[in-house]
């Protein structure tokens, strides 16, 4: 998500200059920092940096050269930072992707160490009711799309996540699904595995697949499995679907309390999440109006490229029009071929029939024309002399045979 993109012009609007609201950082500037914090640059480098306090001095001096007095807007500023913030007096904007992502659109999370400003994101939050509303249209949906389930037994979801997910770090470390065994275990029900769409590395849902023999995987949307009368229960790592299963009249548990979230790892200061829209896009906002936009279908998900399974679903729909729309293409084909097919054969009849009227036709006018010549003869005949001085001796044959 790029911050500086979207909140460009509404805070240059509002007066701020670009070295007021922080400087743009980039993959380079994330290398030389962890060389300077003498760590490899790696997820697990960064997962560590979670529990670090006091920063080596060359790293502090880096951080407070890039930071200088500026007010920060950051996406998923990790605890050290937002500590250090804290001590050097900096004012920020955390940012992240609010987790419930059913939504007619996604909406934006954050926090601040602004007393001012958190007073006037409480006034921007979002509207709760929208949340259920749509939770229970999908859920209707979902009733109507999915197909007749016997009666069974009651089961437990447990929802995968990425393995490279900020949310997975736990204690400096990256949790993996076996965290979560032992508690399903002691569920007592069968446990339905739905892995994270995104993740290509199998290995631990596999583990915990082999850790649980009741166990098994299942490919349903992550929505309809929450809209499920036989679901009884949903647990995951710290996935964002535990929140979600809240309108869905789920209980959810959190295997993990990841460190981005952890208020023994955050300072006072910082304030707790707040729900908000495009508000806080807007000049109006920076110069302290609560400002609420209503949300339209799908705009921030648009502009973020942020779909969490619809694309994919939106994907297997087209998908299947596509398969649909080839099989009636095939049915036209084959339709096509046999009114061709009988078009030929009707045509073929149709030349035999006036082939068959012609030589018919042909046969007539010998025939009449063999008449014609057999009246002629006739005619001949009794005009000739021979017919006529026989005519006595004929008229005796017929009085005899009479």
């Amino acid at each position: 998500m790029c911050i500086r993109d979207r909140f460009r012009g509404a805070l240059e609007e509002a007066g701020f200059g670009p070295g007021e609201w922080g400087a743009e950082t980039h993959a380079d500037d994330v290398a030389a920092f962890m060389t300077l914090l003498g760590l490899p640059p790696s997820v697990e480098s960064w997962a560590q940096l979670t529990l670090r306090d006091a920063l080596p001095p060359p790293a502090e001096a880096w951080l407070d050269g890039l930071i200088g007095d500026a007010f920060v807007v950051g996406f998923e500023l990790p605890p050290f930072l937002i500590r250090h913030l804290c001590r050097r007096g900096n004012g920020f904007l955390d940012v992240t992707i609010d987790p419930v992502r059913f939504a007619r659109d996604l909406f934006l999370a954050v926090r601040t160490n602004d007393p001012a400003l958190a007073a006037r994101l409480a006034d921007c939050e979002a509207d709760e009711n929208i949340l259920w509303a749509d939770a229970a249209l999908l859920r209707g949906q979902m009733a109507h799309e999915a197909p007749p389930r016997p009666a069974g037994e009651e089961v437990v979801v447990f929802f995968g996540q990425t393995n490279r997910d900020r949310s997975l770090i736990h204690n400096g470390r990256l949790a993996t699904p076996m965290a979560a065994a032992e508690r399903l275990a002691a569920l007592g029900r069968p446990v339905l595995i739905r892995r994270h769409p995104s993740e290509e590395t199998p290995d631990p849902i596999d583990a915990l697949l082999r850790a649980l023999p009741d166990a098994r995987t299942t490919e349903e949307n992550s929505y309809a499995l929450l809209s499920r009368e036989d679901v009884v229960d949903v647990m995951a790592l710290s996935s964002s679907l535990l929140t979600e299963a809240r309108y869905f009249r789920k209980p959810a548990t959190a295997v993990i309390v990841p460190d981005i979230n952890n208020p023994a790892l955050l300072p006072v200061a910082c304030s707790r999440w707040y729900r908000v829209g495009a508000g806080v896009l807007t000049p109006g906002f920076w110069h302290g109006e609560a400002v609420r936009v209503p949300p339209v279908p799908d705009q921030l998900r648009i502009s973020l490229n942020a779909f969490w399974g619809r694309e994919r679903k939106e994907a297997a729909a087209v998908a299947r029009m596509d398969a649909e729309l080839a099989s009636l293409r095939h049915e036209f084909a084959d339709l096509r071929r046999e009114s061709a097919d009988q078009q030929a054969a009707g045509s073929a009849e149709i030349e035999r029939i006036r082939a068959e009227a012609s030589e018919k036709a042909a046969e007539l006018a010998r025939m009449a024309g063999d008449l014609a010549a057999s009246r002629a003869e006739i005619a001949a005949l009794h005009a000739s002399t021979s017919w006529r001085v026989t005519a006595p001796l004929r008229a005796v044959r017929h009085l005899w045979t009479r």
